[in-house]
């Protein structure tokens, strides 16, 4: 039997898909809803020899989830590959906190290997914040995850904007 390593993402993601599907009220129908927009959504991949390929400089169309008391937990995944061996995994999670608050957790993982669908996890990040509602966060920074297990420049950086809006 093989194990295989759990990172936040992969409990972040199982967590909120086993919530959502435990949730009745569908999010359209919640009152008092968070309307959340991912926006200008960018996922950088370096592979270590430094080659530079089309899903390198990944983009993604604009996402928008809704959270509320009803439906508190609303999550979205971003992946994208660089050279064939190279994969950044990104899952970002949200928590309704209550009237005009919405709790953020990123999380990141590097995977190397032999190809794009390899599972050998050499990097993890995370970071929570909790945001009040309205409000726009710009992503200057993003979060960068390295490859800690082997070293190399292996890299992966994910930024978006968030637009919190009340419904």
């Amino acid at each position: 039997m093989r194990i295989k390593k759990t990172t936040g993402a992969t409990a972040l993601l199982l967590t909120a898909a086993s919530l959502m599907l435990l949730s009745p009220t569908s999010a359209s129908a919640a009152t008092g809803q968070t309307k959340i927009t991912l926006s200008n959504i960018r996922l950088d991949v370096v592979d270590d020899d430094g080659a530079l390929t089309s899903t390198n400089n990944a983009r993604f169309a604009n996402r928008t989830l809704f959270v509320s008391a009803s439906q508190p937990h609303a999550f979205t995944k971003f992946e994208a590959c660089a050279g064939d061996e190279v994969r950044i995994e990104v899952v970002v999670g949200f928590d309704w906190e209550g009237e005009g608050l919405v709790s953020v957790n990123k999380f990141v993982d590097l995977i190397e290997g032999a190809s794009c669908s390899s599972e050998d996890i050499d990097g993890s990040i995370s970071k929570f914040h909790t945001y009040s509602v309205p409000q726009s966060v710009v992503d200057v920074a993003g979060l960068k995850v390295v490859n800690t297990d082997e070293g190399g420049s292996d890299s992966g950086t994910f930024r978006t904007d968030l637009n919190f809006a009340k419904v």
